[in-house]
Order: structure tokens, then sequence, then C-alpha cells
């Protein structure tokens, strides 16, 4: 069970409220989440807009190797 948000590189309290994590396929429950509230959503949003100016910066061939680093670390757990 998560009990906090990962909001502009920190992990932030998610309050009290909980979601059940539901697999699409199964319909099985899998797990919960903090449920956020509408302070979280515009810390998020800002955080995105802030990560997106340094990230569109960045040159294509670099942006594609981050890309794959992340395809690297992900594809293992899917």
């Amino acid at each position: 069970q998560r009990q906090h948000h990962y909001i502009g590189g920190a992990w932030v309290s998610g309050g009290a409220e909980t979601l059940t994590l539901v697999d699409p396929y199964t319909e099985r429950a899998f797990g919960c989440a903090p449920a956020g509230d509408a302070t979280l959503v515009d810390q998020a949003v800002k955080a995105a807009a802030h990560a997106q100016k340094s990230w569109s910066a960045l040159p294509v061939a670099e942006r594609a190797a981050w890309l794959g680093r992340w395809l690297q670390v992900l594809q293992p757990q899917a």
C-alpha cells in the first residue's frame, strides 16, 4: 500500500483516503494508493510544467537515450 504521491522529485503525503487498484484484465484488486485532492493535482501539474521546460530543451537524441534507459528498467517488470 502506497501512502504518498511522487511529485516534483519528492514524496508527498496523500491524505487519509485511499483508492483500490484493480487489474483491468482480471478485475482483481491488487493494492491501494492514496487518493489525491485538488491541491495535490495543482502541485503535480506545476511540477510537470516545470520539468517539461528542461526536458524539451534536451536534444532529441538525449531524450531518446533517457527513454531507452527507462524501457530497460520497466521491461523486466512487464
